[in-house]
């Protein structure tokens, strides 16, 4: 009958090219073993792997490092660090797709922020993702200082903590001016070029 669950002996069976098959091989994702190799090329750590691969995020991830250029470390811990402790934290947004975070990439391109920005932008756009970029940065409170603004500070800051000062350990200097000019630093200025020129004792106004 028509519902039979063995092979139908009755029907010739078909032939499929070599070039077909091709086709469709080439339409297939790379075995998981490929992608775990490249991202290890990439020295991304392991355990952003899982996360990653469960979500189907590599050709995410690859697009973005290859698109723009970037860090392949900074994309997969975004990614399987940043993105994964978002998404455990939150119900979000049914309405949020992983190619907003595509998005993030070019729209900071165009505006010329510094990308640890992106770190601030992506719980706001996981949560409202139809919310415009624009709206993100005044939301998160984002404002454009130039980096000479933000070195001009070190030295006050500095001056600040040595009166303060609570702490022997040898980098508590370091990582309080750090913490007192991050946020006005995302997104405008390279955050290790900061912690250098603290590390470095200059500034602004030295």
């Amino acid at each position: 009958g028509p519902d039979r669950m063995y092979p139908d002996t009755d029907s010739p069976p078909i032939s499929i090219d070599d070039d077909k098959l091709d086709a469709i091989r080439s339409g297939l994702p790379s075995d998981v073993i490929d992608r775990i190799q490249k991202m290890e090329s990439w020295d991304i750590p392991k355990d952003t792997y899982a996360f990653i691969l469960s979500r189907n995020l590599f050709p995410l991830l690859e697009k973005i490092i290859s698109d723009f250029d970037e860090d392949p470390v900074f994309v997969g811990t975004l990614i399987g660090h940043n993105l994964k402790f978002i998404v455990g934290q939150s119900k979000g947004n049914p309405q949020f797709h992983s190619e907003l975070i595509y998005d993030i990439f070019t729209y900071i391109r165009e505006k010329k922020l510094e990308k640890n920005i992106i770190k601030r932008i992506l719980p706001v756009i996981f949560e409202h993702p139809n919310m415009d970029f624009d709206s993100i940065l005044t939301t998160i409170g984002y404002k454009k200082v130039s980096k000479k603004n933000i070195l001009s500070h070190v030295k006050d800051l500095r001056d600040k903590f040595n009166d303060i000062r609570i702490s022997k350990e040898s980098d508590a200097e370091v990582l309080w001016v750090m913490g007192q000019l991050s946020p006005l630093a995302c997104g405008n200025m390279n955050l290790s070029e900061l912690e250098q020129t603290i590390r470095d004792g200059s500034g602004g106004n030295s």
